[in-house]
């Protein structure tokens, strides 16, 4: 009877595994034979990799990776706690502080001179004033404001001060005289007061701030100037290892353009560039972009950020300690040395009319806030540079081991379940089942966020090793409908498009000029 009888039997489709070269999916006990299939893999993605690296064109591959850049600033700036170097304390003009101090000058000169007296010994690791006091003409207020400038910097034992310094003209392309201020003559023969600048460069197709500006330079009095930014300064001033002077290093780049500064004409952009070139080369910052990028981690819109917590820490300490400037100024020493020691002290302004603010990737923010994250990032991850082709290729090729290895077993697991009759004629089902494994390679990613992040950090590399193993799956795998193969286009670029999507869609990161 049973030999008169027809049994039916749906055989497991063995296509994908076929094309790899192995015979019965359902058997893998060769071990060898499935290890070197996978390398084989491995090495196709590794060409094409370099087939990518070559031949896309640039601007592309640098915006997407400037995009999952910001996506993943959002993911970090999420967690509960980071590791941080130091933390920080921003005395913030707010509103309320605006309106009680005045209504026609940001800080009054008067209150700025008891703001420099409270920081005398307050023992602060670093302070910096992102607060405008250009004053050109010297008045019976800012005289005494002058006086106080002057007895902080011939107090060697007080904490480093840095003046932002606003400066006319077209920082981008050209550059007007610099604007002299009553206190120039204090600073330059101060050991323990510089000025800096704090402008930031913007992508041409984005107001999203994402760069600093390393240098600011002008002509003075026929003479040319170099203002650092704020981060390269305050990277210099608290390192412990105390590198040669960066003003040192300035000036023997700038020994080369002395003929630059004529009366009356403004440097050129070509010029600009050159000396900017040539700064960042002898600073060894490098000419990438990627060594100008703020890496955000802190924004009052989100959730405080904590440190994590020491032995004998009786509370959770923030990473940005946010006063209110007038009760700052009235705040008894005692209380300042407490809450200031070994800590960056910043005063900005927050209120509506500063024309202070910039959007980043963590939404819209005021520039002391900018400040905060630029030293944040330049101290705690160094200078973040681009990977070469080698250690795109190597990093590249040991993380497709395993995610080939990770998606080859998932497509195994669910061979035998996809070539069931009621799923195999089922597109929907179909297609659903074999983006399964792509959807848990990238959960496994998020769940192991902190071990992928350093490779993100300090190569900026991670666009440049999943969109190759997006094509490779591509071209990998094995739809049941062979009409409808354009859909494998589709599938694999949606899945990473719909993953950033919804990061973006849910933080509200600005995109476009408003």
């Amino acid at each position: 009877m049973a030999g008169n009888q027809r049994i039916s039997e749906e055989k497991p489709n063995t296509s994908w595994f076929k094309e790899i070269g192995i015979k019965n999916s359902r058997n893998i006990s060769n071990f060898g034979e499935l290890l070197s299939r996978i390398l084989q893999l491995s090495f196709v993605y590794a060409w094409v990799c370099l087939f990518l690296v070559v031949l896309l064109p640039k601007n592309w591959i640098v915006e997407l990776e400037r995009d999952f850049y910001d996506k993943a600033m959002i993911e970090l700036a999420r967690t509960d706690n980071v590791n941080s170097l130091y933390s920080f304390v921003l005395v913030d003009i707010n509103e309320r502080a605006y309106k009680e101090l005045s209504y026609y000058d940001t800080f009054p000169p008067e209150n700025m001179a008891m703001y420099i007296k409270n920081l005398v010994n307050s023992k602060a690791k670093l302070a910096i004033i992102d607060i405008d006091i250009s004053h050109q003409v010297l008045t019976e207020k800012n005289a005494e404001l002058a006086k106080a400038i002057r007895e902080y910097a011939n107090n060697p034992d007080n904490p480093q001060l840095l003046l932002v310094r606003q400066i006319d003209g077209d920082f981008l392309n050209s550059v007007g005289e610099l604007v002299p201020t009553i206190y120039d003559e204090i600073v330059e023969k101060s050991l323990n007061v510089h000025w800096v600048s704090a402008s930031y460069l913007n992508a041409k197709d984005s107001a999203i701030t994402r760069y600093h500006q390393l240098w600011v330079a002008a002509c003075r009095n026929n003479r040319l100037v170099v203002l650092p930014s704020v981060h390269i300064l305050a990277n210099e001033l608290l390192s412990p290892d105390k590198p040669p002077s960066l003003q040192k290093k300035i000036k023997e780049v700038i020994s080369f353009y002395k003929g630059l500064c004529v009366s009356g004409e403004r440097l050129s952009a070509i010029l600009l560039k050159n000396l900017y070139q040539d700064l960042d080369n002898k600073i060894g910052l490098g000419n990438d972009i990627n060594n100008k990028r703020i890496l955000y981690l802190y924004s009052p819109s989100l959730p405080i950020v904590y440190l994590p917590s020491k032995p004998g820490d009786q509370e959770p300490i923030p990473l940005v300690d946010t006063y209110e400037a007038t009760g700052f100024l009235t705040k008894e020493k005692s209380f300042l040395v407490d809450k200031l020691a070994n800590k960056i002290v910043i005063l900005g302004a927050s209120f509506g009319n500063s024309k202070d603010f910039f959007y980043t990737p963590l939404l819209r923010m005021p520039g002391s806030v900018i400040i905060i994250n630029s030293v944040h990032s330049i101290l705690h991850y160094g200078h973040i540079r681009s990977a070469t082709s080698f250690e795109i290729l190597s990093v590249s090729f040991v993380f497709s081991i395993f995610a080939i290895s990770f998606i080859f077993l998932l497509s195994w697991f669910f061979s035998g379940i996809k070539n069931k009759k009621s799923i195999k004629n089922n597109l929907l089902l179909s297609v659903a089942l074999e983006s399964v494994p792509v959807f848990l390679l990238i959960w496994l990613i998020l769940k192991l966020w902190k071990f992928f992040l350093p490779i993100l950090l300090s190569y900026g590399i991670w666009v440049n090793i999943m969109l190759p193993l997006s094509f490779l799956l591509l071209f990998n795998s094995k739809l049941n409908h062979s009409s409808l193969k354009f859909i494998k286009i589709s599938i694999i670029f949606r899945i990473f498009n719909i993953f950033f999507k919804r990061l973006e869609t849910k933080y509200k990161v600005y995109k476009n000029d408003r």
